[in-house]
């Protein structure tokens, strides 16, 4: 007897690409089986185009996790999953197959900035630098107050040349790629 499922379909959305989706809400039934219930993932389909399964892959315990690969670009996928009773001594092998509806968010970006001097503090016409890390996309920047400080960006680096006296806040944005959002952080720079 093949085992049924107790939703047709189900939506669970990613965080963000390359991490785990959490198909708990859809799950073999109890009834209906004799033999121990495997889950495997036959078919991920975006956009009507077939793509590839390496990768895609769903635990078999109570969770029932599906881990996509960090390759993954955000989106909505059609992944069907099969789930196969085992062979036992009063039934044969059989299996269902049903379709989650996944869809993929674009993710959190990180971003550190560490300033020179560290207190982001200088004496006329003394500037400095911000350095970005752990970005994935480029880096932007904007001084709020541009009588007191211009900034220039040249990779990871933002440049802080002084041409006044008092405070100004210096955005640094890193740009949203395919698989994250954009995201933005301030330092106080004093003069």
């Amino acid at each position: 007897t093949a085992p049924t499922f107790n939703a047709d379909s189900v939506t669970a959305t990613c965080i963000q690409s390359g991490g785990a989706v959490n198909a708990g809400a859809f799950d073999a039934a109890t009834a209906g089986h004799s033999g121990s219930i495997t889950y495997s993932i036959t078919g991920v389909v975006k956009d009507g185009t077939t793509t590839q399964l390496t990768g895609w892959n769903m635990t078999t315990t109570t969770s029932r996790i599906i881990t996509v690969p960090a390759s993954t670009k955000p989106g909505t996928y059609k992944v069907t999953v099969r789930a196969t009773e085992a062979q036992t001594t009063t039934d044969t092998s059989s299996y269902k197959d049903a379709v989650i509806t996944v869809t993929l968010s674009k993710g959190t970006q990180s971003l550190t900035l560490t300033s020179s001097p560290t207190n982001a503090s200088t004496t006329y016409p003394t500037g400095g630098t911000i350095t970005a890390s752990g970005h994935a996309g480029s880096i932007t920047a904007s001084s709020a107050t541009t009588s007191v400080a211009t900034v220039s960006t040249s990779g990871s680096k933002v440049t802080v040349s002084v041409v006044g006296y008092g405070t100004s806040e210096i955005t640094v944005t890193a740009a949203q790629t395919a698989y994250v959002n954009a995201v933005s952080k301030t330092v106080t720079w004093s003069v």
